[in-house]
């Protein structure tokens, strides 16, 4: 699993970034909504363009190569550019999170 930081209330991090005014909003809890409640050293846009990458690679590669249920992700992608293309980033990101939870699980495919 992969997700960006964030400072949950009440740990040391959250007390150190709020003593170096750092916080920015309330942490969502979704460490994947490509927020953070902070302000990092690195660059906030090449740090959130950095992990897109890596979430679009990862899913290319295990899911659409190395999975077994590889034939019906590329199904789903496929059917989706052609019937529902403004929806294709939404195919990808909920193949991710079926893979997610078929490991969580212990399910195959």
């Amino acid at each position: 699993m992969v997700g960006l930081l964030n400072a949950p209330k009440n740990t040391k991090l959250y007390k150190r970034l709020e003593a170096e005014d750092k916080l920015t909003i309330e942490a969502t809890g979704n460490n994947t909504d490509f927020s953070m409640n902070f302000v990092p050293r690195m660059n906030a846009h090449e740090l959130v363009n950095g992990y897109k990458k890596i979430i679009h690679d990862i899913s290319i590669y295990v899911i659409g190569l190395v999975n077994k249920g590889r034939r019906g992700y590329w199904k789903l992608l496929i059917w989706t550019l052609f019937r529902r293309p403004a929806l294709v980033v939404n195919a990808v990101i909920f193949s991710i999170y079926g893979y997610h939870y078929r490991k969580v699980f212990g399910l195959t495919g």
